[in-house]
């Protein structure tokens, strides 16, 4: 009778400490890295969206008539491509984020798509489509996003 006593109080000790202790350490833990994931999520979907946003204004910029109609000239030289300066410093700022946030196949997506000939003469020139796409494709499945 006595053993099943003291059986009962470690058992009950046991409990109490793993209660008191271990299990708030551990969901904490838990909880801490499950917040960590979202957050690193958010910002790399953020980071994302602000991408293909960029590749569309440059998209729009390449194919806007007025705008390619009134191509500046710096010393002789012109650009093949006119672009507004909000576009030049959105896809500058997010090929670096997402150089920085993502694996080097998206960055090296991102940068081909950036960099693909679009032109208004050449719109049904689909070479920047498909880098574009590849970029969105590449980028989704790191994200998790795909449905496989």
């Amino acid at each position: 009778m006595t053993i099943s006593l003291w059986t009962s109080i470690l058992v009950a000790v046991v409990a109490g400490l793993f209660a008191a202790i271990i299990a708030p350490l551990v969901t904490a833990r838990v909880a801490r890295r499950t917040w960590r994931w979202q957050k690193r999520f958010e910002l790399k979907y953020e980071i994302f969206r602000g991408a293909v946003g960029a590749l569309a204004a440059w998209s729009a910029d390449a194919l806007d008539p007025r705008l390619q109609s009134s191509k500046a000239d710096y010393k002789g030289h012109v650009r093949q491509v006119e672009i507004r300066p909000e576009t030049a410093q959105a896809l500058g700022y997010y090929n670096g984020l997402v150089s920085a946030f993502f694996f080097p196949k998206v960055a090296t997506r991102f940068d081909e798509a950036a960099r693909a000939p679009i032109s208004i003469e050449k719109a049904s020139d689909t070479e920047f489509d498909q880098k574009r796409l590849a970029f969105i494709q590449a980028a989704v499945q790191e994200l998790g996003l795909d449905e496989n």
